[in-house]
């Protein structure tokens, strides 16, 4: 029987991806809060932050999908040391 390869785990090169790119849209949002001038900057920064993260999480999707793993209608959530999903 086929050993079925863990999602949600560091040894999924995407999932790797994924935190890396979720990293990477926190380090940019600090970075773009701090250079903010004013209130339409902030709001701006958060809606380029959002955007990044919906396109991280749809890549992470569609590479499992790829593999053949269908990860249920909800939100992947990756903290610090615990990753999880919430259904819709």
């Amino acid at each position: 029987r086929d050993r079925v390869k863990p999602v949600f785990d560091d040894s999924n090169s995407h999932y790797l991806d994924y935190k890396t790119s979720i990293s990477e849209a926190k380090r940019e949002l600090r970075k773009d809060l701090a250079d903010a001038d004013d209130e339409a900057d902030r709001i701006d920064a958060y809606a380029e932050y959002e955007a990044e993260l919906a396109d991280a999480e749809k890549d992470f999707r569609k590479e499992m999908a790829e593999r053949g793993v269908r990860i249920p209608a909800g939100r992947v959530s990756v903290e610090t040391e615990v990753s999880m999903y919430t259904p819709r």
